[in-house]
């Protein structure tokens, strides 16, 4: 993965000369919040012309100020660039933003970076196609200040052909830009999953503070131990030849399946009574349970046996 990212960021370099005298994309990202006003300044600091719209215009001014383009209208947005990054709070509020637009959106890219399910994905997906958009799904897998960063990883799926048209653009973004397959439900998917085992190791590592805590053991002391852990977790969880987590299944043979397994026959009791004793095996049964006849005592045996 580090090897890959590297080659990456060679590219993004290579792709920023190689548009020096020529003609920059241009771009409009629709939301502003603390994602997308970041998405916006990546783009604008790479010097690509970049309108901007969100529902509250005063967030944007400070970028407007570095020459990014503030539209009044979603219309207006979409109708300055042909690639159209799309950052909100929901899958339902990308549709009502971008339904009363008609036909105003056929023949452009939409890039959805709104976190979702991957059924929303597709829906919106399958929505696009209706239009004659172009529809690549992301997935951030970066805090804010992650944007424009070598080592960031964005997750896309959907069209291939889309992605790479636009690929010089996307890794922009962040140096660990992947596309994962046609499928455009595949990078929420990742998103969930990825997001899955950040959480859990969080909730692991708060509780294990807590564990060592209670012997007045600090973080500090802790931490080197969790470490060395925390990075074998995924090598011992999976291996080459395992499935979800899981060894595979192994059919038992004919020979171990012919063998019933032997049970043990169940006493019932009613229940005004209680279950019998049972049996006492002590060195002193002789004296609980005496010989049923003076012949069979201890005594008369050893008269005979003389």
């Amino acid at each position: 993965m580090t090897e890959t990212i590297s080659t990456l960021a060679q590219e993004r370099q290579e792709h920023g000369a190689a548009i020096e005298g020529g003609q920059r994309t241009a771009v409009t990202v629709l939301g502003f919040g603390m994602m997308g006003a970041a998405l916006a300044t990546a783009f604008v600091s790479h010097g690509h012309p970049t309108t901007v719209w969100n529902r509250s215009a005063g967030k944007t001014d400070g970028l407007v100020a570095r020459g990014a383009r503030l539209a009044r209208t979603v219309a207006e947005a979409v109708a300055a660039s042909e690639l159209i990054v799309v950052c909100v709070s929901t899958y339902e509020v990308v549709r009502e933003l971008l339904d009363p637009l008609g036909d105003a959106l056929a023949d452009r890219t939409l890039v959805n970076l709104t976190t979702g399910t991957p059924q929303q994905a597709r829906e919106l997906a399958a929505w696009a196609a209706e239009r004659r958009v172009d529809n690549l799904d992301g997935a951030i897998m970066a805090i804010p200040s992650g944007i424009d960063q070598p080592d960031t990883i964005l997750l896309y799926s959907g069209h291939a052909a889309t992605f790479q048209s636009h690929r010089s653009m996307l890794e922009l973004l962040g140096g660990g830009t992947t596309y994962l397959g046609a499928d455009a439900g595949l990078a929420t998917l990742y998103d969930m999953a990825l997001l899955s085992t950040m959480y859990a190791l969080y909730g692991g590592f708060l509780h294990a503070l807590a564990l060592v805590g209670t012997a007045a053991v600090d973080g500090a002391t802790f931490v080197p131990y969790a470490d060395r852990i925390l990075k074998e977790v995924v090598s011992i969880s999976w291996r080459p030849g395992r499935r979800d987590g899981r060894s595979r299944s192994r059919t038992p043979s004919k020979r171990r399946s012919a063998r019933p397994k032997p049970t043990r026959p169940r006493l019932r009791h009613r229940r005004d009574r209680s279950p019998p004793d049972p049996p006492v095996r002590s060195a002193c049964a002789s004296e609980r349970s005496p010989p049923s006849s003076p012949e069979d005592r201890p005594i008369a045996r050893s008269l005979r046996s003389s």
